[in-house]
């Protein structure tokens, strides 16, 4: 067995700083990215923007751009357009939280959200 893994405070290190962006952000306790896919994908693509891409992010700029994303993937009027980001992650979401394409979607919408919100 294998119990080396090399790169392990690395990880702890980023996904700390991960989850005390979160924690800035202050987003509603009632807020949906609190389910488990949501926060799932959101935690990987700030991961992805703050240590793959070397984004700068805002938690206020960012948590208003979820905050958006989010009330419109609630609103029945504002997903009823299938091609609309809401539309696509609603449908995302709807999927298990393990079905590979659902998690692909639902990530490549939270990228574009925080990239566009980057410094």
């Amino acid at each position: 067995m294998n119990d080396e893994f090399p790169m392990r405070a690395d990880l702890e290190r980023e996904l700390d700083a991960v989850l005390e962006f979160l924690d800035a952000m202050r987003l509603p306790s009632a807020s949906r990215v609190w389910k488990k896919a949501d926060l799932f994908s959101v935690i990987v693509e700030v991961h992805s923007a703050l240590y793959k891409r070397l984004k700068s992010l805002n938690p206020e700029r960012a948590a208003a751009a979820l905050i958006d994303l989010y009330g419109k993937v609630d609103d029945p009027e504002q997903r009823s357009e299938p091609e609309s980001d809401a539309g696509r992650y609603y449908k995302a979401a709807l999927q298990a939280s393990n079905d590979r394409s659902s998690r692909v979607t639902r990530g490549e919408i939270l990228q574009r959200i925080l990239d566009s919100v980057a410094d």
